[in-house]
């Protein structure tokens, strides 16, 4: 929730670009791009924009869309469709979630607001956990709970932001982490691993490791 009171509401859209794209002239790409980038910045949702090539084969970037109203984003985003370059891009993964306050903060710890681009990678991940685990007393989730922070608190270069995609996506949360090294999250990982609340994981993938890059800078390469 947002410091106004009102839902944030996050979309993370991952795009593929088809290989026919290539096809067109210099020229009508460039337009294309040019429509498209305007058609974004006028929808006033695009929170923040990554490139993912070479770094998965289904997606080559992703774009971090924000609003405090599911009819208003549903309305703009459906205005992107008109743009040319749509009929080229592909949508392999559109996740939808919201930001609530945890029911494990600590002194108010976790409670940042879900913010992409505070570092130069954002590592994000869909994760779904037991139906068992919810079914623990409250206390005990808490105390499981505790061990996975004091993990994280060790890793002071990533940052972690989780969302909350319960009714609303295939998945539990959906989870962020801003960071500049991609060793430190992978250490980051392979030490929750070892948790006690690792056991009442179902899933944790896809995995992607995208690159903070402006858009216009992302379709120049790509297009």
């Amino acid at each position: 929730m947002s410091a106004d009171g009102k839902t944030e509401i996050h979309n993370f859209t991952f795009y593929r670009i088809s290989k026919s794209l290539l096809d067109l002239e210099a020229k009508e790409r460039r337009r294309m791009v040019s429509e498209f980038e305007v058609t974004l910045r006028d929808s006033g949702l695009l929170a923040a924009s990554y490139s993912l090539a070479g770094l998965r084969p289904e997606t080559d970037f992703m774009l971090h869309f924000v609003s405090d109203d599911i009819i208003v984003m549903e309305n703009a985003l459906a205005k992107t469709r008109r743009a040319g370059l749509t009929r080229f891009l592909e949508t392999p993964y559109v996740y939808l979630c919201t930001k609530r306050k945890s029911e494990y903060a600590v002194d108010g710890e976790s409670e940042v607001n879900l913010k992409s681009g505070e570092g130069k990678l954002l590592f994000v991940y869909p994760f779904v956990k037991t139906r068992e685990w919810y079914l623990l007393p409250l206390s005990e989730r808490k105390r499981i709970m505790t061990e996975h922070i004091t993990v994280g608190r060790k890793y002071p270069g990533v940052r972690i932001n989780t969302a909350y995609s319960f009714g609303i996506g295939d998945q539990d949360f959906f989870l962020s982490f801003d960071g500049n090294d991609i060793q430190s999250f992978q250490s980051l990982v392979m030490e929750l691993r070892n948790t006690e609340a690792s056991k009442y994981t179902v899933r944790d993938t896809p995995m992607f490791v995208c690159v903070k890059k402006p858009l216009e800078q992302i379709l120049q390469e790509l297009c």
